[in-house]
Order: C-alpha cells, then structure tokens, then sequence
C-alpha cells in the first residue's frame, strides 16, 4: 500500500473513532451531572432540615431562657394584686389592700438600695394574659403569663355556674344543661345517672372507658366526657383550653387575673361588661365584688369569699416566634421545695393557632417585658 493511501485509511480509521469516543463522552458527562445535581438537591434538603432543626433549638433554648426570667420574677420579686411587681419592696397583705390603687406605692425604703442604682425601678409585670415582646438574638417574642386563679377552675364550679362557663363556649342552654349533667356523672363518687347525663352503661354501650368518678385531673379530660367532644365546636373548645382549668385545690378566683370569658362565664356578666372590669383594674385593682359592680356600674353575682385579690402560685405562659403561629405553652408552679427547689415547669402542649394575621402582628407595637431587678447590694431583699 502507498504511503499516502495510508495515511488516508489512519486518518479516516482515527475520525470513526472520534465520532463514537464523543457520544460515548456526552453520556458520560452527563451521567455525572445528575449524579451531581442529586447530590446537590440532597445536600440543600438536608441543610434546609438542618436550618430547620437549628431554627426550632434556637427557639426552644430561647423560650427556656424566658421561662427561667419569668420563674425568677415569680420567686424573687414580690406579688401584688394583679401581678408582679418588679423592683418594688415587699409589704404585707393588709398594707397591699390597704390603698385599692396600691400595687405602685412604695413606703420608705431606709437604708435599702439596688445595686444598679439607687433610684429603685418600679414595674407591673401583669398576670392577666397581657402580651409582652421579647427580643432575643434568633427573633421577636410575644409572651403572654396567666395566672391560673384567673381561670375556671372546673373541679370548682357550682352547678349554674358551670351551666354558664359551658354556655359561654358557644352552645345552647339545652346543650349546655345536658353537658353539665354529663360531667356531673363523670365526675361524681356515685353510679345514679343525672337527668341528661351519662353513666357507666352510656360509656360500655359506645366502647369508652367509664367514667372515673373523680374530679378532673386535666382540661383536656373534659373532652373524655360523652357528648363534650361532639357537642362543643372548635372555637367552643379553644374557649375551654382558654378560659378553663383544672386544679384539684379548691383555690380562690381571681377577679384582678381573669381574662373577660372567665369574668362573664362566672359571674352572669356579658362580655362588655366584663372588658369594662378589665380597663378599670388596669387604673385601679378590684378589692371585692361590690366594688367591681360600682366602678362597672353592673351587677356581679357570686359568692363574695370566692373572689379572691392576688395571684396563684401557679402561671400560664405562652410563647409565640414573632411571624409563626406555633405557640408553646407551660406552666410555671412556685414550688414547696424552698432554695433547693423554687420553681418548676411544666410542659403542657404546643398548639397552632388559626389567626395568621395575628401571628404577623409586628412585635415592636407590645410593651416589652419587663426585666427582674437587681438583688440588693447589701443582700437584704
């Protein structure tokens, strides 16, 4: 073969070969590519969960740190009638209902002073539901506190007035007679079935554990009783977890805590009635019952040594991340434990709630918390 009819056959030999290496090359390259993008797309998700998981500890370490300055409050500041009343001495039962407007009076201090400053500060840290704004590094709080006299205790109620409290939650009277005959059933030490109610039998006949014959351990137990699940809408049931609660210490009720369901629901008020007894508690505390009915100009029913005018040792809080609807609720209890154990916290549920534009509502328009004041610098307190 001549030399140049071999060079032909290299060369045309040399261009089949590239024309199958390139095909072969794109397969390959692109193969790689969607190796890399799903590698890609799976490393994002999982940074995207990680953002996720870190956003959720942030905020959880945050709540915590605000449980703690509110437990702190709780068991180092002292109490008024409405609350806590950050950086004020410490004065006795009679000299605090002494003045009906007294939660900002402050008596002479003598040699007492804080450490920060001599001027002492002075703020009411209000236990009525009242949102505040914390700002922490990872975002806006709003934090709510409630103290839990403020709220029906269900294990504690009359009978019309639980009549009342289960009407207030949006159903008939009817409905709501029949409920209460059924919780009476549920509740009491006996087998006699209440006009309405339902026994161990109505419970065996649908497949329900029977009643327990005892008071209620949990709100949320109510919803164990026939006919409260089915019978109560949604916004009736937000109403029981808002405005309910379930203590099995007959604890006094406080008219100076209570948010406007509790009010009405206790004390046959309507609703405005019960915002105008919020709005004057705010310029003065309540001393008793005769003295919301002057200063609302309405009548109060109720038993006049159950209207108690100072708060619990127990506090509702609700905590919500600015611009998210997820709320994370506990309650902070001032333990019998002493220096060893002052408070303790206990979990209670997280829930989400269904006004998204309340959830949005900016942060900054809420007063901010207020801070626990310093120890005194003398170590006297």
């Amino acid at each position: 073969m001549r030399e140049d009819e071999t060079a032909q056959l290299y060369a045309e030999t040399a261009a089949g070969e590239r024309g199958f290496v390139l095909p072969f090359l794109m397969v390959a390259l692109a193969g790689m590519a969607l190796i890399t993008m799903a590698t890609l797309r799976q490393y994002m998700t999982l940074s995207d969960l990680t953002a996720a998981a870190q956003s959720e500890f942030r905020s959880e370490l945050d709540a915590a740190n605000i449980e703690a300055r509110l437990a702190f409050s709780m068991t180092s500041e002292p109490y008024g009638q409405r609350g806590i009343k950050i950086g004020a001495p410490r004065v006795s039962v009679f000299q605090e209902v002494g003045g009906g407007g007294a939660d900002f009076t402050l008596p002479d201090t003598g040699s007492r002073r804080f450490a920060s400053n001599n001027a002492p500060r002075q703020e009411m840290l209000f236990l009525d539901g009242t949102e505040y704004s914390h700002r922490a590094p990872s975002g806006g709080y709003r934090v709510a506190a409630q103290d839990l006299a403020g709220l029906v205790n269900m294990n504690s109620l009359a009978p019309d007035q639980l009549v009342r409290f289960i009407a207030a939650s949006g159903v008939g009277e009817i409905d709501a007679r029949r409920l209460a005959a059924a919780y009476t059933d549920f509740t009491d030490d006996d087998d006699r079935e209440g006009f309405g109610g339902a026994e161990q039998f109505d419970y065996q006949s649908r497949n329900l554990p029977a009643p327990p014959n005892y008071r209620l351990l949990t709100r949320s137990g109510a919803f164990s009783i026939l006919g409260w699940p089915d019978t109560l809408s949604s916004a009736g049931k937000e109403f029981i977890f808002e405005n309910g609660w379930a203590d099995l210490r007959a604890h006094q009720f406080n008219i100076n805590t209570a948010p406007a369901g509790s009010l009405a629901a206790l004390y046959n008020v309507d609703r405005d009635a019960a915002q105008s007894a919020i709005t004057e508690r705010r310029i003065a505390p309540f001393s008793s019952l005769a003295d919301i009915s002057r200063r609302i100009g309405a009548t109060v029913e109720g038993e006049v040594f159950v209207a108690h005018t100072f708060p619990s040792r127990g506090v509702r809080v609700r905590i919500n991340r600015a611009n998210e609807t997820l709320t994370r609720e506990s309650v902070i209890y001032i333990s019998d434990g002493g220096a060893d154990r002052p408070f303790y916290v206990k979990l209670n549920r997280r829930f989400h709630r269904n006004d998204r534009q309340e959830a949005d509502r900016p942060v900054a328009e809420l007063a901010p918390l207020p801070r626990p004041s310093r120890l005194f610098a003398d170590g006297e307190r």
